[in-house]
């Protein structure tokens, strides 16, 4: 029962994009910590298939990610795992490998 309950508190705080994932700031901070670590591993296991190479370390760097003032930071994270925090949410996308990445062009 306790494991429905969770999944019932974190729906609608993951919103899957084409790009990965974002999550609701204010609806994630509002959960207890433990959800809101397993909302975050929900999230990793969205965009990289799986949580091979994620552990609890990943997790609490994401955890303090989301509880800093600091708008547009970020954080390392394995397999190319791109958290990136903006005003109102975290997103989680995968870092483009340097083959996808575009060269910028100045005029």
């Amino acid at each position: 029962m306790q494991a429905e309950q969770t999944r019932g508190l974190v729906s609608g705080v993951i919103i899957r994009e084409e790009s990965g994932v974002r999550l609701d700031l204010k609806s994630l901070r509002t959960l207890p910590t433990a959800a809101q670590g397993y909302t975050l591993r929900q999230a990793v296991a969205e965009v990289q298939g799986h949580l091979e190479g994620i552990y609890q370390a990943h997790i609490e760097q994401l955890l303090r990610l989301i509880r800093t003032r600091l708008v547009r930071s970020g954080a390392i994270c394995p397999a190319g795992l791109w958290p990136h925090k903006g005003y109102n949410t975290l997103e989680i996308s995968r870092n483009p490998a340097p083959s996808q990445a575009k060269p910028l062009t100045i005029p």
